[in-house]
């Protein structure tokens, strides 16, 4: 979940292959998704977020009582029935917005999970935006790598001085693979081999 709009993400769009296949980490409301298939009019893509609570529990990133206290406005309410609710109705508007398109496949599932159990192989592009942890980023960075085909592309966002978390994990990483970072439109950062 985040408050506001991602404003930068247009940046990537002129990266991203066209007809392809894509795979989005962290859909919230799918803003971006909308952008991402109207620009790629991919192949196939795959939007993928938990739309629960449960993750924010096992993240490092905030306590439980932290997240509750920045999203109770949003979501209505203090309660984990209340954030639910509100997960729900935002899950239904994203399933409603691509209802129409066969290319689009919605997965209502922690990003562990997608990896574990879609079977998706041979994808063209990835763009990460689910967990804000370091662990998280981590974690989904390295199942991107095992699903990614050889010309592939990585895209992500939050690669900024205030979500730390993020940036280091994408840093490690790199270091770790043999990456070059790119980081361009403020907060925006593209994985290239070296």
């Amino acid at each position: 979940m985040m408050k506001g709009i991602n404003v930068h993400v247009d940046g990537v769009l002129p990266r991203i292959p066209k007809g392809g296949v894509g795979i989005e980490l962290g859909v919230w409301k799918g803003r971006s998704s909308v952008k991402f298939h109207g620009y790629t009019n991919p192949k196939m893509l795959h939007l993928v977020d938990s739309w629960s609570v449960q993750p924010y529990k096992q993240t490092s990133e905030w306590t439980w009582e932290e997240y509750i206290q920045r999203y109770q406005t949003i979501t209505g309410g203090f309660t984990e029935q209340d954030f639910d609710r509100y997960y729900d109705m935002v899950y239904n508007e994203v399933l409603n917005n691509f209802k129409d398109y066969s290319n689009v496949k919605v997965w209502r599932s922690t990003t562990d999970e997608f990896f574990e159990k879609s079977g998706v192989s041979d994808v063209d592009w990835v763009y990460v935006d689910a967990s804000h942890s370091y662990d998280g980023v981590t974690q989904d960075l390295e199942n991107v790598l095992k699903v990614i085909n050889e010309d592939g592309k990585i895209f992500g966002d939050d690669f900024c001085d205030q979500k730390i978390q993020v940036k280091e994990a994408v840093k490690d990483f790199a270091k770790k693979h043999n990456f070059r970072i790119d980081n361009f439109n403020h907060s925006q950062y593209e994985l290239k081999k070296q």
